[in-house]
């Protein structure tokens, strides 16, 4: 991995185990592959903007597109999230921008995977991508 001593986390071994952690395997190695391939072309790994909205396209082809309108009533907007509660009050949903992710996406998938390895009391569950009020793809 760029001659560097850091390992990455297999998207792989959460595959099958539940829907929601198969789906952030498969939307992070579709990042991934659109990183390779603007790598490959462009020669630079300054690429959110276009992971962005190719994620959206492959959400929308793959069924995990999500109309923000079901997911309840808006609450509130932070710094990166705009925050939605289910109409049940059961779920917190979180509309994450990318705001604060690096040039490409790959990182912020992996933030999560570790998140919920270090505290599966309190993981989260990525259910896919949505438009926020501003207009903006989103994960879930």
């Amino acid at each position: 991995m760029n001659n560097d001593s850091t390992q990455q986390l297999s998207s792989q071994g959460d595959t099958g185990k539940n829907e929601h952690r198969g789906l952030l395997a498969a939307a992070s190695d579709f990042a991934r592959s659109v990183l390779e391939s603007i790598q490959a072309l462009a020669g630079t790994t300054s690429c959110k903007g276009v992971q962005i909205a190719r994620l959206k396209d492959w959400a929308i082809s793959n069924h995990c597109w999500i109309d923000r309108t079901t997911l309840g009533t808006y609450s509130d907007r932070g710094s990166e999230n705009e925050v939605y509660a289910s109409l049940d009050s059961r779920y917190v949903y979180k509309l994450n921008d990318f705001r604060y992710s690096d040039d490409n996406l790959n990182p912020f998938f992996e933030r999560i995977q570790i998140h919920n390895q270090l505290f599966p009391d309190c993981a989260y569950e990525f259910i896919g991508f949505a438009e926020n009020r501003d207009g903006k793809a989103c994960a879930v």
